[in-house]
């Protein structure tokens, strides 16, 4: 520890310690919040029937060109 910061009183009365470990649940948390929103919405479109595409759905398949371009 630098001896500028050793020679502060406490702000907020939590020491530099408390100080680092309270910082980094507030990281932790706001990037879970991000990640799990994300995993929900991909999850969520996986599973949506109604964005299926192909014969179980439905909706029949396209055939292909000789040249590789849909027909």
């Amino acid at each position: 520890m630098y001896p500028t910061y050793r020679a502060l009183s406490e702000p907020y009365g939590i020491s530099a310690l408390n100080d680092q470990v309270a910082a980094a649940m507030l990281m932790w948390v706001a990037m879970l919040v991000v990640f799990l929103a994300a995993a929900a919405f991909v999850i969520v479109d996986l599973l949506d029937p109604r964005l299926r595409r192909g014969p179980e759905a439905g909706v029949p398949a396209q055939p292909i060109a000789r040249g590789g371009r849909n027909a």
